[in-house]
């Protein structure tokens, strides 16, 4: 090494030791690869410098607050760390104002370490890495890539914060290492990470400890995914899938800007007039105000159902979300079903005005090509489908009249056209699959399981679809009265006639469930597991006693009430899980193929792929007969065949 190099920082995290060196001479480069070579992996990391992005949330609905995250779309690479488990990690500058290793043998000298040193590369969040290296003309797969975000979802050892899952490196360096890193605020304050002093020792430490950290997670759950069977599920799947998510995000959506201004015009009217009706009904109280809604219940809502009192919020105070009040549906009055009719239509007219038309404007104005940019979060969910933010293109209303005109403004590019590939019914093919009986037989002989359902139950079809997944969801008796208009009693014999019409399902739940309790966790098609150690202290029969275990003394009513929707979502995990298995590989058997070279994934909202060709018709049939194919036959072990049906169109209304 140079003479010039710096005394090393020296970071110790439980029993490893590391030194932090700033390597800035190229003659020093080829030791990098050397040491890669040697050592078999090593942990890497960039830094990025760039404007914020303004998302189109508030960290808290009382705050206006916005998250902040670097605009990667306009964001230069300042450098890149690597650290070694040898206990050596190193920053090498690249667009610092001053100190940098020459630009061309570093950028060099890292294409060569993930492409030609064979070492395994681990990153947190290669789908950031991704993006950083593309600023540096670095791009292409690399088959030695290990992410040790995704390694830490499998092993379902994430940070849970709320109803959401973290896994944030600093916070799971904490947790899981010990070890408290340096926050971007304290080393950057409100500049930017290229006009720091690369020399200086927080720059250095701050950069190489992201590289550090990342190795050592790697190293304590590798081999957890080992043991568990995972890793060529995640070697060959889930790491390709980084690079798809990629694609997605870097393709983007075109959104209609006059479109969405012109729908958030028609909009506030109709807002403002569903506010000034529900004042009028109920004497002056906001539509919306959760604290004034308190004053509903007693009087238009009840307070208790069947002796026991409704859902309520931490805080005390009766829960007015869209769940809660659906549950207290069939037990309100006329004008108590008005007035929950009335607060979930403000809900959702409310949340396309601020989010899907002034939201997404505001988003789409802070990128060069006008176009959104989601963020997919391969680890947003338990159940392993993705989700992904700014926007939320999973949570884009379709379904109603108004959805619909917000479908209408999301379109294609000029001269490209937009495809679009939906399982038929997969959380249902995937039961059905387990159950191996009754309705997998329907599913072989092509039959409209749907309206079997309704003959065997006796009710419609739309009816007979509810109750199908109902049984999937866990969805109790309330709610189904909720969604099908009718009344508890109804919805309770319609399920009882589903359980005897598919006796093999109810038994199928009673033995996922209890071998949850006994082992804590469920497995899915790909083997991926979701834990439930909480379960462990129980016995798997306690929740069949229901009120009695609370009566007893061995429960009490919020501990039953918990266990039962665990149960719920022990038996969901299976069915969806197994389903979000079947569409991640089916999407990296397409990206492996590349149906033609202008085929470009644009997201993927649950059971469905979307993609945009050149608007040629060779590339739009080739493309739509290749995703077909693919996706039918990307689960060749399941007892029911897969059904997708591809569409094409130049707004997302076109694919509906």
């Amino acid at each position: 090494m140079s003479k010039k190099t710096k005394e090393p920082i020296k970071t110790v995290i439980g029993d490893s030791e590391f030194e932090s060196r700033l390597l800035c001479e190229s003659r020093d480069l080829p030791f990098l690869l050397e040491k890669a070579e040697r050592c078999g992996r090593f942990g890497f990391d960039t830094e990025s410098s760039g404007p914020l992005l303004r998302t189109s949330t508030p960290k808290r609905r009382k705050s206006r607050k916005y998250k902040k995250f670097v605009n990667m779309e306009l964001s230069t690479t300042s450098g890149y760390s690597v650290a070694f488990p040898d206990g050596t990690s190193y920053y090498v500058p690249l667009r610092h104002r001053k100190q940098n290793c020459p630009h061309r043998p570093a950028v060099n000298t890292l294409r060569r370490l993930l492409t030609e040193t064979g070492a395994e590369a681990v990153a947190h969040n290669w789908q950031h890495e991704l993006k950083a290296l593309a600023d540096l003309k670095i791009d292409g797969f690399f088959p030695t890539a290990r992410d040790s975000m995704v390694e830490l979802w499998l092993a379902g050892a994430g940070l849970r914060a709320g109803l959401a899952w973290v896994f944030g490196l600093k916070e799971l360096s904490k947790k899981w290492l010990g070890y408290e890193q340096l926050k971007f605020e304290e080393v950057v304050g409100d500049s930017s990470f290229d006009q720091l002093d690369p020399q200086a020792r927080q720059t250095i430490q701050y950069a190489c400890d992201d590289a550090i950290t990342a190795l050592l997670l790697h190293d304590k759950f590798a081999p957890t995914i080992k043991d568990w069977g995972l890793w060529d599920w995640y070697r060959d799947v889930e790491m390709p899938f980084v690079w798809i998510c990629r694609e997605m995000q870097d393709t983007g959506i075109v959104p209609d800007v006059e479109g969405l201004q012109k729908l958030h015009d028609r909009v506030s009217p109709q807002i403002a007039r569903m506010a000034i009706e529900f004042e009028q009904t109920t004497g002056g109280i906001s539509v919306a105000s959760s604290s004034q809604l308190q004053g509903l219940f007693g009087q238009y809502w009840p307070t208790e159902i069947n002796g026991r009192p409704v859902s309520k919020t931490k805080a005390g105070g009766f829960a007015t979300t869209k769940e809660a009040l659906e549950k207290i549906y069939p037990h309100c009055g006329k004008i108590g079903q008005q007035l929950i009719d009335l607060r979930l239509e403000f809900n959702k007219y409310d949340k396309i005005r601020s989010t899907y038309s002034q939201g997404l404007i505001e988003i789409a104005s802070q990128f060069p090509d006008g176009k959104l940019h989601p963020s997919y979060k391969q680890v947003g969910t338990v159940t392993g489908r993705i989700s992904s933010a700014d926007p939320c293109s999973q949570n884009i209303p379709s379904r109603t009249d108004i959805g619909k005109e917000v479908l209408e403004c999301f379109r294609t590019e000029e001269g490209r056209v937009l495809g679009s590939a939906d399982y038929s019914q997969i959380d249902l093919r995937v039961l059905s699959h387990f159950e191996n009986d009754v309705l997998a037989e329907a599913y072989r002989a092509g039959v409209d399981v749907h309206q079997r359902t309704a003959d065997l139950v006796g009710c419609s079809r739309n009816q007979g679809k509810t109750v199908n997944f109902a049984r999937i969801y866990g969805a109790h008796y309330n709610k189904m009265a909720y969604q099908l208009k009718s009344t508890r009693e109804e919805a309770k014999q319609f399920m009882e006639g589903y359980e005897a019409a598919y006796p093999k399902v109810g038994r199928l739940v009673k033995t996922v469930i209890k071998h949850t309790y006994r082992r804590g966790y469920v497995r899915t098609l790909s083997g991926r597991r979701r834990l439930f150690p909480e379960l462990l202290k129980y016995d798997p029969d306690i929740t069949a006693r229901g009120f009695k275990a609370v009566k007893d003394g061995d429960l009490t009513e919020a501990q039953l009430f918990r266990l039962w929707g665990k149960e719920r979502e022990a038996f969901n995990c299976v069915c969806q899980g197994g389903a979000s298995d079947i569409v991640k590989k089916a999407m990296v058997d397409i990206w492996k193929s590349r149906p033609t070279s202008g085929f470009r994934f644009v997201t993927q909202i649950h059971d469905d792929i979307r993609w945009d060709t050149p608007d040629v018709p060779s590339e739009r049939e080739v493309s739509a007969i290749a995703v077909q194919r693919a996706m039918e036959k990307s689960w060749e072990s399941l007892r029911v065949p897969l059904v997708a049906e591809p569409v094409s169109g130049y707004t997302w209304k076109d694919l509906k």
